[in-house]
């Protein structure tokens, strides 16, 4: 299983949380990481090993979407489906992104707080509002984060209508990322995770001397509150790990 990043332990964590422990422990599976985006690295390390082993690999893909739109990702998984049993591209940024849900995220904040408060002897209640921090946090990043949409996107929509000029491509695609950072919940969705993540802790660690780990959120998620797009990947690793090996 090819898996964009260096860690698998926040799949890990959600596949434990939905009782897919065979997911969590990687049996019947190994987990290679890849560095950014790269099917043809994937497709050229597929093919070696099948020519080193003289036997079929069965393999399976998971991306980020970084600011790649619907129809690149769906130029990219047509390609990948080539070769692999099955490709994923998140439907937000990266998986970080995925933690960015207000229960588990306020529980974990206080489940800290209440460690702080018994070593300390002090009564710290946490009151504030998770949406507002998380706005507060991106707010300052909105122009980074708009000119790697910009930059990500434009290549692709002048490759799919070359007609346009990159002013107009420009226009639309501003447009596009203004309305997608005014909605508050689909700003969570494109900002950088794991840069929001950081953010967070940084606030957490300034005004109540705590911070919280991606692992640590996952494990106050209740399974009503996992993303589905979370919940259909982990179904689909389980279903990867059964395919039979001819």
């Amino acid at each position: 299983l090819f898996v964009e990043g260096k860690d698998f332990q926040v799949l890990s964590r959600f596949a434990r949380k939905m009782k897919r422990n065979q997911v969590a422990n990687r049996s019947d599976f190994a987990v290679i990481p890849v560095e950014g985006f790269n099917p043809a690295k994937v497709r050229d390390f597929t093919q070696g090993m099948e020519t080193t082993l003289g036997a079929k690999v069965l393999s399976g893909v998971i991306f980020d979407r970084d600011y790649r739109s619907s129809d690149e990702c769906n130029k990219e998984l047509a390609y990948l489906k080539k070769f692999t049993v099955f490709a994923r591209i998140h439907e937000r940024k990266e998986l970080e992104n995925f933690l960015f849900v207000p229960g588990p995220l306020r529980c974990a904040i206080e489940r800290k707080l209440a460690e702080q408060n018994r070593r300390t002897g002090e009564k710290v209640v946490f009151a504030e509002d998770i949406d507002e921090i998380l706005e507060n946090v991106t707010a300052p990043m909105r122009h980074k984060i708009e000119a790697r949409y910009l930059a990500r996107r434009r290549p692709f929509e002048k490759i799919k209508t070359p007609s346009l000029d990159e002013s107009t491509i420009d226009e639309k695609l501003m447009t596009e990322f203004d309305g997608l950072w005014q909605d508050r919940q689909k700003r969570f969705l494109i900002a950088p995770g794991k840069e929001v993540l950081a953010g967070l802790n940084t606030y957490l660690q300034n005004s109540y001397g705590i911070t919280i780990s991606a692992s640590f959120i996952v494990d106050c998620f209740q399974n009503e509150e996992i993303p589905q797009e979370m919940t259909d990947l982990i179904e689909q690793i389980e279903e990867f790990r059964k395919v039979p090996i001819e």
